[in-house]
């Protein structure tokens, strides 16, 4: 099977899928086990999201900042998120996308690098 990982998906024109119509998904990971990717052209632009980053007890000046870049990642792990960074900032939580681009799920990424990140609510699975 020839992996699909890094690659781009572009939902077709027609699909009319509450989730996947109009999509572009970065697939993450892709082996025989599954598939794992993120939607990138969908701003998540609900209300209640500042309220959430509210709860966050540290900085949450800088974390408030970043909600403009808040995106709908897809329907699956709704209650984790999920932060698209460059691959100059590393952890032991990062799992490297392609040269460029890491992911993170840790909140600590959210001090650490507030300015150079995306931040995704939810995911996409294929198993």
């Amino acid at each position: 099977m020839s992996s699909l990982e890094n690659h781009i998906l572009i939902s077709m024109p027609h699909m009319q899928d509450p989730f996947f119509g109009q999509s572009i998904i970065l697939v993450c990971e892709h082996s025989n086990d599954g598939a794992m990717g993120l939607i990138i052209n969908k701003p998540f632009e609900k209300p209640e999201l500042r309220i959430l980053f509210q709860k966050l007890p540290e900085n949450q000046d800088e974390i408030l900042k970043i909600i403009p870049k808040v995106y709908f990642g897809g329907p699956v792990l709704i209650e984790r998120g999920i932060v698209v960074h460059s691959s100059s900032y590393t952890s032991k939580d990062s799992m490297k996308i392609s040269d460029e681009f890491s992911m993170t799920s840790s909140r600590k990424i959210l001090q650490d690098i507030a300015n150079d990140l995306a931040f995704f609510i939810r995911q996409c699975h294929k198993l």
